[in-house]
């Protein structure tokens, strides 16, 4: 039964309470369709094949790892309310991104990505130059590297962070590609809380693409320790829009100084 439900909406779940059950749920989904994962339920890792216009929605502690891959087609795929845990045994325990995969506006809603409080554990890894990913509403804690890639592949042809939580994060909080950036970088109306290892990291911008960094509140929190920046990302080819920060309770415009060239 749905949370607060008023007796007028109806929705409609295909509920799945074992791996083995999303597994068949996720292979059988009809556009438009919800999976509804159990309470206390690890699902282990996932590997995703063909969705379109699917909402996997989580329930209290159902934990999954999920990844896409050469053979991943998504088309508005929602993941709402499902946690990712990272505990030592797996470095990519949230969402894995594959390079080949096609993946056009996955939504993460509402989601936790937890670690152990040590400089380890990914919360979303990889990169895909074609990709278009929301990240919303989501909170990131303990963690090492909460949005991460060692890849020079180009980043995310759109990748937009909103209103999320990150806490007491061990590196860079953000850090999508190195170098260079090959699309839209959307950062707006997060908090970052008690981190230890900068903000945004993400090499040289390439022209017609655009840095948004927009009403953030960062507090109690450090530049990167080795680079001494909050920042390592430059815009001289591609535009930036900064403005409404708050840092430490002040208002705050991040600039070269701070490594937002």
């Amino acid at each position: 039964i749905e949370e607060n439900f008023d007796g007028e909406t109806n929705i409609d779940y295909v509920l799945a309470t074992t791996a083995a059950e999303l597994n068949d749920a996720l292979e059988n989904a009809e556009e438009g369709s919800t999976i509804l994962l159990k309470e206390d339920v690890n699902y282990g890792t996932v590997t995703i094949g063909e969705l379109k216009d699917v909402t996997i929605k989580g329930s209290e502690n159902s934990v999954m790892t999920f990844v896409t891959d050469a053979n991943t087609k998504i088309e508005n795929v929602t993941l709402d309310g499902v946690d990712f845990v990272y505990d030592g045994s797996n470095l990519n325990s949230g969402i894995v991104i594959g390079a080949t995969a096609q993946i056009d506006n996955l939504v993460v809603d509402g989601c936790t990505f937890t670690g152990t409080g040590e400089k380890k554990g990914r919360g979303i890894y990889g990169t895909n130059p074609n990709a278009s990913i929301v990240i919303r509403n989501t909170t990131f804690s303990d963690l090492g590297y909460p949005i991460y890639t060692m890849s020079n592949n180009g980043g995310y042809e759109s990748l937009v962070i909103e209103d999320c939580s990150f806490n007491r994060i061990k590196s860079w909080a953000i850090m999508p590609q190195y170098d260079p950036y090959s699309g839209d970088l959307t950062v707006t109306g997060n908090k970052f809380t008690d981190c230890v290892g900068g903000l945004v990291r993400a090499g040289k911008l390439t022209a017609g693409h655009t840095f948004t960094f927009t009403n953030n509140v960062i507090t109690n929190s450090t530049e990167h320790p080795y680079k001494n920046k909050w920042f390592q990302i430059n815009t001289s080819e591609g535009a930036k829009v900064v403005e409404g920060n708050i840092k430490d309770g002040a208002a705050w415009t991040p600039s070269a100084a701070d490594g937002l060239e």
